[in-house]
Formats: C-alpha cells, structure tokens, sequence
C-alpha cells in the first residue's frame, strides 16, 4: 500500500493532495488556477452555463499552477464541448519516477482528484480539508470487506460514478486524466 507523504493537515484538500503540495499557499482551500492567479471557482465570473466548459477551465487552471511553479503538467484527456472522457484504460505506461497520474472527477456542485502512485501503482485520494484521512482502499456499498484502490477498482469507479462502492464522493463524472511532474506542484 502507499503511504502517505507529507503532513496532510490544514487546508490540504484533494487538489492539494494530488499535487503534492503539503503546504499550499493562499489562507483559503485550495483551487485549481489560483497559485498562477486566477482561480477557477464556480459561481463567480465568468458565469459557467455549460459545465463541460466549467471542468475545461478547472484542466487549465492545474496546467497554468504547473506553469507558475515552473513545471509543465500535460494534459492527457479532457472534456470537448459538451462531452466528457471515458476513463478506459488509464495511461499508466507513462507514469514512471519522474512523474505520476492524476485523475479529476467532477460532479454540479465540485471537483474532486485521485493520484496514482508511479511506482507501487496504487491511487490514493484525501477528501476535504483540515484532517481528513488520505484514503487507499474503496469501501463496498454491500458492507464487503474493502479493496485497495488499484487501477481496476477506480476505473469502476470512474466508469460508475460511485457503482458498488460506497463513496464520500458519490455521483461523480470522470473529467480527465493529467501527469503531474513527481516533485508535484504547488497549489494556493
């Protein structure tokens, strides 16, 4: 199983915890865009009126805060138009020790984002700020003993938005796969 790195207390939500960032800066919790200076938030300008084009910009927000910590965060899929990816297949054939997966779902009201870990192979994930635990097993809705979140498990999860798995997350959508550099990025 992967440990978790860091000091994960604080204001490190799941953004934070993707990238890496045990410290994000900022006072206020953590939105793709905002360390590069603008943050991509829900309800202020520009209006979103099509929430593919919402969970577009949150895509560009991670790759700008790469940018403005001077590491470059590639895309690898992301919604067009009005459509979202499918999760098939994640590209775990680029993941390596100089960089690491990261997938983002999303759902009307929020983003959420899952890491997987470039050489054990395991996703984890930390839902919400302050001390939420960093999670690295799926619970199963039947009461079933939970499985480790490998890559099997949380393509059923992407796949279902939640299916046989009990989630803090539910209903989600899966919005896109990123390759964060190993050292990670830092987040405000």
């Amino acid at each position: 199983m992967p440990s978790a790195e860091g000091a994960w207390g604080g204001l490190v939500n799941c953004y934070a915890y993707a990238m890496k960032c045990s410290f994000p800066g900022g006072g206020q919790t953590p939105v793709p865009g905002r360390a590069a200076g603008a943050p991509v938030l829900p309800y202020t300008q520009p209006p979103w009126p099509h929430r593919p084009a919402y969970w577009s910009a949150l895509i560009d927000g991670i790759v700008a805060d790469g940018q403005a910590c001077g590491r470059a965060v590639q895309v690898i899929s992301r919604p067009t138009g009005t459509a979202l990816p499918q999760p098939d297949n994640p590209p775990t054939h680029l993941c390596n020790a100089r960089q690491y997966l990261v997938a983002m779902v999303v759902k009307s009201d929020g983003f959420h984002f899952l890491r997987r870990d470039s050489l054990a192979g395991q996703w984890t994930h930390k839902n919400g700020a302050q001390d939420a635990p960093v999670e690295t097993y799926a619970s199963l809705a039947d009461g079933g003993r939970p499985e480790p979140l490998d890559d099997s498990v949380v393509i059923d999860l992407l796949r279902t938005g939640q299916g046989r798995y009990r989630s803090s997350f539910p209903n989600f959508a899966f919005a896109g796969y990123l390759l964060v550099p190993d050292a990670g990025v830092t987040v405000a």
